[in-house]
Protein backbone atom coordinates (compact mmCIF):
# COMPACT_ATOMS: atom_id res chain seq x y z
CA UNK A 1 0.00 0.00 0.00
CA UNK A 2 2.52 2.52 0.41
CA UNK A 3 4.43 2.03 -2.12
CA UNK A 4 1.79 2.30 -4.42
CA UNK A 5 1.49 5.63 -3.09
CA UNK A 6 5.37 6.40 -2.87
CA UNK A 7 4.94 5.58 -7.00
CA UNK A 8 1.99 7.84 -7.39
CA UNK A 9 4.32 10.83 -5.54
CA UNK A 10 7.42 10.33 -7.77
CA UNK A 11 5.02 10.13 -11.05
CA UNK A 12 4.02 13.46 -10.40
CA UNK A 13 7.05 14.76 -9.34
CA UNK A 14 8.79 13.70 -12.53
CA UNK A 15 5.99 14.77 -14.15
CA UNK A 16 6.60 18.51 -12.74
CA UNK A 17 10.19 18.06 -13.61
CA UNK A 18 9.37 16.76 -17.34
CA UNK A 19 7.38 19.81 -17.65
CA UNK A 20 8.30 22.58 -15.54
CA UNK A 21 8.46 25.35 -18.80
CA UNK A 22 4.37 24.72 -19.38
CA UNK A 23 4.00 24.78 -15.66
CA UNK A 24 6.02 28.24 -15.05
CA UNK A 25 4.27 29.51 -18.23
CA UNK A 26 0.98 29.05 -17.10
CA UNK A 27 1.77 29.53 -14.10
CA UNK A 28 -0.06 26.33 -12.92
CA UNK A 29 2.61 25.92 -9.49
CA UNK A 30 0.16 26.49 -7.14
CA UNK A 31 -1.96 23.79 -8.42
CA UNK A 32 0.47 21.11 -8.88
CA UNK A 33 2.51 22.07 -5.49
CA UNK A 34 -1.52 20.97 -4.18
CA UNK A 35 -1.26 17.58 -5.74
CA UNK A 36 1.81 16.83 -4.81
CA UNK A 37 1.25 17.45 -1.08
CA UNK A 38 -1.77 15.72 -0.54
CA UNK A 39 0.01 12.68 -2.22
CA UNK A 40 2.89 13.33 0.15
CA UNK A 41 0.71 13.71 3.12
CA UNK A 42 -1.52 10.30 2.10
CA UNK A 43 2.22 8.46 1.94
CA UNK A 44 3.21 9.94 5.37
CA UNK A 45 0.42 8.93 7.25
CA UNK A 46 0.91 5.27 5.83
CA UNK A 47 4.28 5.36 6.84
CA UNK A 48 3.84 6.62 10.37
CA UNK A 49 1.08 3.44 10.76
CA UNK A 50 3.76 0.87 9.04
CA UNK A 51 6.14 2.36 11.74
CA UNK A 52 3.25 1.75 14.47
CA UNK A 53 2.99 -1.44 13.51
CA UNK A 54 6.02 -2.63 12.86
CA UNK A 55 7.40 -1.07 16.19
CA UNK A 56 4.60 -3.10 18.32
CA UNK A 57 4.88 -6.38 16.50
CA UNK A 58 8.74 -6.15 17.40
CA UNK A 59 7.52 -4.91 21.09
CA UNK A 60 5.82 -8.12 21.13
CA UNK A 61 8.15 -10.47 19.44
CA UNK A 62 11.42 -9.20 22.39
CA UNK A 63 8.53 -8.96 25.28
CA UNK A 64 7.19 -13.01 24.82
CA UNK A 65 9.88 -14.79 26.52
CA UNK A 66 9.83 -12.73 29.01
CA UNK A 67 5.98 -13.00 29.24
CA UNK A 68 6.40 -17.04 29.19
CA UNK A 69 9.01 -16.93 32.09
CA UNK A 70 6.78 -15.41 34.14
CA UNK A 71 3.89 -17.10 33.25
CA UNK A 72 6.17 -20.47 33.87
CA UNK A 73 7.59 -19.34 37.53
CA UNK A 74 3.73 -17.90 38.72
CA UNK A 75 2.29 -21.45 37.29
CA UNK A 76 5.19 -23.44 39.40
CA UNK A 77 4.93 -21.38 42.37
CA UNK A 78 1.63 -23.32 43.32
CA UNK A 79 2.42 -26.64 44.40
CA UNK A 80 -0.58 -28.38 43.23
CA UNK A 81 0.23 -27.04 39.57
CA UNK A 82 3.49 -28.42 40.30
CA UNK A 83 2.33 -32.14 40.87
CA UNK A 84 -0.17 -32.27 38.05
CA UNK A 85 2.66 -31.00 35.52
CA UNK A 86 4.67 -33.28 37.25
CA UNK A 87 1.58 -36.08 36.81
CA UNK A 88 2.04 -35.60 32.72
Amino acid sequence: MVMRNVTVANYFQLQVLQAIRIIKIFAWETSWEDKILVLRDIELKELRNNFIYLTMFDLLWMASPILVAIVSVSTLRDPSSVLAILML
